[in-house]
């Protein structure tokens, strides 16, 4: 109810809570909620007639940290605040957007198919085996790996993408470095990786695993 009403307040209403909200949390003190607190902040004084700067004090607020992932089921409401990170997800085009954001708005659909259940997230790192590193994603569409290639690795073959984010790599007929990324079709076997660098690999999931 409360996510709805802020959705979909008219833009002077939204713009004098957005004000009063920001004042509040630029007077109050304290540790306790100052990361969020300066969330709202810094969100009000890039959309300050956006409602969704007060929807952003419902979320959960995590941090993630090199080698650290966080998967969300669909309909939650999420938003991407700062950083360098990969996100991957399900082949859709159904992404339905609340606020915070120049691209197109449809509140009314969002509300439809959203999920406000509380939770606490989950926040994954796991130990890498040989230098590779696999997310759990229970999901059948997608999964992820992390991969540390130092010398020579060998990794599950395609359907997949590869992408580099350091270092040089070469495999599955290719040479990836820095801010590049490869396509390796379903007809490849195994991929061997040589050379020094640090790769994501997006590859189908599980389909014994259903979504949580």
């Amino acid at each position: 109810g409360l996510l709805g009403w802020l959705l979909t307040l008219d833009p002077g209403e939204a713009s004098r809570l957005v004000a009063a909200v920001a004042g509040a949390c630029r007077n109050a003190r304290g540790a306790r909620g100052e990361r969020e607190r300066q969330t709202a902040i810094a969100l009000a004084e890039r959309y300050p007639h956006d409602a969704g700067v007060v929807t952003a004090l419902l979320l959960n607020h995590v941090v993630l940290e090199a080698g650290e992932a966080l998967f969300l089921g669909s309909g939650n409401l999420h938003a991407y605040l700062r950083g360098t990170g990969v996100e991957i997800m399900a082949n859709s085009d159904n992404v339905l957007r609340g606020g915070l954001t120049s691209k197109p708005v449809d509140v009314l659909t969002l509300l439809d198919v959203v999920d406000a259940s509380p939770f606490t997230p989950t926040v994954q790192r796991p130990e890498p085996i040989d230098g590779v590193a696999t997310f759990v994603t229970p999901v059948a569409e997608f999964a992820l790996q992390h991969v540390q290639v130092d010398g020579t690795t060998t990794l599950d073959g395609g359907p997949a993408i590869l992408l580099c984010v350091e270092g040089a790599v070469d495999g599955a007929g290719h040479t990836l470095d820095r801010g590049t990324a490869a396509w390796v079709p379903a007809t490849e076997g195994s991929i061997v990786l040589t050379g020094r660098g640090t790769v994501f690999r997006a590859g189908v999931g599980d389909p014994e695993s259903p979504e949580e």
